[in-house]
């Protein structure tokens, strides 16, 4: 009788559990991206913090204070100067499209357009369309172009909470971030020994190393766009390949930099090879590096091989979002300790059992 009760407690206690981690799981499911990316934020920038430390041993809440201010100031000297200027190239540009909608040179391109091969006379056809009924296309897509308007006005207003939470996050994890590791080490060391804490390495060395590999791809990126959007003579190749680094960190991001860019060459009056060489450029040399530089970087450095990074990176971002591109690597680092573990484990064991 006493072993039954024993059991129900355990079955009991099973449940509970289970039944706690469940609902913790939905309260913070709407934050778990805003927190991970808080957390690689963090540990990216530790080693700065910890110099903010030595300055203020006994103040822990106001080194914490000043680096979540320091990561907001350089998030918005961004982000704002970066926003007003393509604001500013993309009223200019809707000018000058309108001008050059106005001018001879409209003709001339009609004229050129339809000598292309292949697409050319049906290209041409369907802008002259385009051009002689817009009133009836406005009424026809009218309703979908408010609703992408209030859609992109809905995903501004989360994006500026999701950001707010973000750095209140980032606040407490730079306060508490040391106890709270000693505290996580210590319980994997309590729950799986040494195993878990081999993990634990694997996975802050993978971080690290995913993170440098992201942010030095997205700066080649930008400096080769550059070089395209100067050769091409598009307005501001300086900015618009710091616009390109910015979007290289996101998957499929660079295309809405270079692309808009491609098209303003071609309506401002320039040549249209010029335009199809930027496009080409961004599309065979900008989009494509990344595919091949990133995943060598990160395995330089995270201990992995390339074929490894290059699944990982686009398989945990079609999995798993944008966060994706460091969950991905992450979990192939860890599968990979506990493969060479078991492996290890089981040729002692094998050794052993032939003696």
């Amino acid at each position: 009788m006493p072993q039954q009760l024993e059991i129900v407690k355990w079955i009991l206690t099973f449940a509970a559990l289970v039944l706690l981690l469940s609902g913790l799981y939905v309260v913070f499911r709407p934050f778990l991206g805003v927190i991970a990316w808080a957390v690689v934020t963090v540990l990216t920038v530790w080693p700065a913090y910890t110099k903010v430390r030595t300055y203020l041993p006994l103040r822990h809440s106001l080194a914490a204070f000043l680096m979540t201010v320091l990561l907001a100031a350089f998030a918005l000297g961004l982000v704002i100067p970066l926003g007003a200027a393509i604001s500013n190239e993309f009223e200019s540009s809707i000018m000058q499209a309108r001008a050059f909608l106005e001018s001879p040179r409209k003709v001339e391109l009609m004229s050129e357009i339809e000598q292309w091969p292949f697409f050319g006379p049906s290209l041409a056809r369907f802008l002259q369309e385009l051009e002689h009924r817009p009133t009836e296309s406005f009424q026809t897509h009218g309703s979908e172009l408010i609703g992408v308007v209030t859609l992109a006005a809905r995903q501004l207003l989360e994006f500026v909470f999701k950001f707010l939470v973000f750095l209140f996050v980032t606040f407490f994890i730079f306060r508490d971030g040391a106890s709270l590791g000693i505290q996580l080490r210590t319980a994997l060391l309590n729950l799986g020994g040494q195993r878990f804490d081999h993990l634990l390495n694997a996975a802050k060395g993978t971080l690290k190393a995913t993170v440098y590999g992201l942010l030095l791809t997205a700066i080649i990126q930008g400096a080769v766009a550059g070089v395209g959007y100067f050769v091409a003579g598009a307005p501001l190749p300086v900015l618009l390949g710091a616009a390109t680094t910015l979007m290289s960190l996101i998957p499929f991001g660079p295309p809405f930099v270079y692309v808009p860019a491609s098209a303003f060459v071609l309506l401002s009056g320039g040549p249209w090879w010029s335009a199809l060489g930027l496009l080409l450029w961004g599309v065979l040399v900008v989009s494509t590096i990344d595919n091949v530089l990133r995943p060598i970087f990160i395995s330089q450095r995270a201990g992995l091989s390339v074929v490894f990074v290059f699944i990982g990176v686009i398989g945990g971002t079609l999995a798993f979002g944008l966060i994706g591109v460091l969950l991905g690597p992450i979990i192939i680092a860890l599968t990979k300790v506990l493969w060479n573990e078991w492996v290890s484990y089981e040729g002692s064991t094998a050794s052993a059992a032939n003696l």
